[in-house]
């Protein structure tokens, strides 16, 4: 394995570094409580390492506006519900992304991690493609290592005998997203593991939450990943071999959503329609593109009412500026 190095509020705060407006680029920090800035059972943001990164990037005269959307206890299940309107809708140039300690939480009466590791790589994968697709860096921020001394103070230390401990089932949530990382040329990982369990005060009384030390580490980290995706914007090559959909056919018992991806030659106003077999219009996506490459829509299989489309084959067009894409065919199960 490669490592490329470069729970419970909401919280949504806009920090604007002073540049010219027309130079300026936009970075999306995307978590659960760790980024919202719980520490040692307090929401503390002006100790996170959002606000940290902040300061160190106005240190550097940096160009930089700073979103910072954290929700405390979500999983990517959650994340992936608000991705369109709390990340994409930023049209950010760089994304911090957080997730991973809830999704591997075990709990339930048949106690298991709140996502599986196979929902939480789907959901990863489907918010890293639309990304990667508008040429949009990431930096990954896997779930912190675990502490067991200190955790299992607060948790039945049984209920992660059948995954090997709890700092094994970390690991392997952390595993999983370095792997995935792997896929897309725009995501670079943090070894978190290795910066915080240098010593035992970078994690909070819990064992789990990073404490003030800790926010300060992961930023001096994160402001250096930052800084250089901002200066080698992401370059991948995007095929524009028509539209895409991923997973097809699409499940619904199993997948939440999917991603639906076309080409954009031109930037403009597209278009994406779904048709069923009839040539009834059951659903229109449109979008005012500004970047040339792909673009990604995600759909749960819903109508324009929200209503659960029917099992069965599906058309999609995409009407675009330079022209209309070949109807391409799906199957929604």
């Amino acid at each position: 394995m490669v490592f490329r190095f470069l729970a419970f509020s909401f919280v949504m705060l806009t920090l604007t570094v002073r540049v010219p407006a027309q130079e300026r680029q936009t970075v999306c920090f995307f978590g659960d409580s760790i980024t919202e800035g719980w520490i040692d059972g307090e929401r503390r943001p002006a100790e996170a390492y959002p606000s940290l990164v902040d300061s160190m990037l106005r240190s550097a005269d940096l160009d930089v506006r700073l979103v910072v959307a954290a929700r405390g206890g979500e999983t990517t299940e959650d994340a992936l519900s608000r991705f369109e309107n709390d990340v994409r809708n930023e049209h950010p140039h760089v994304v911090v992304f957080a997730f991973g300690s809830n999704d591997s939480y075990v709990w339930g009466k048949s106690p298991a991690p709140r996502v599986s590791l196979a929902r939480f790589r789907y959901n990863c994968r489907v918010m890293f493609e639309a990304l990667s697709r508008s040429k949009i860096r990431v930096v990954v921020l896997p779930p912190p290592p675990v502490l067991e001394s200190r955790f299992y103070r607060y948790t039945d230390s049984l209920l992660y005998v059948p995954y090997g401990g709890a700092a094994r089932l970390r690991d392997r949530y952390a595993e999983t997203l370095a792997d995935l990382a792997s896929d897309f040329p725009c995501a670079n990982i943090l070894d978190l593991a290795t910066l915080l369990l240098a010593g035992d005060t970078a994690l909070g009384f819990d064992g789990l939450h990073p404490s003030a030390i800790g926010h300060r580490i992961i930023a001096r980290a994160v402001s250096i990943a930052v800084r250089t995706a901002l200066e080698q914007p992401c370059s991948e090559e995007v095929a524009l071999e028509g539209i895409r959909m991923y997973p097809l056919p699409y499940n619904r018992q199993v997948y939440s959503v999917s991603s639906i991806s076309f080409p954009v030659i031109r930037a403009g106003t597209h278009v994406l329609r779904i048709f069923d077999t009839t040539g009834r219009l059951v659903r229109t996506f449109e979008y005012a593109v500004n970047t040339t490459g792909a673009f990604s829509v995600l759909w749960n299989g819903s109508d324009e009412n929200g209503t659960n489309v029917a099992p069965g084959a599906y058309i999609l067009t995409v009407s675009a500026p330079q022209g209309s894409t070949r109807p391409f065919p799906i199957i929604v199960l």
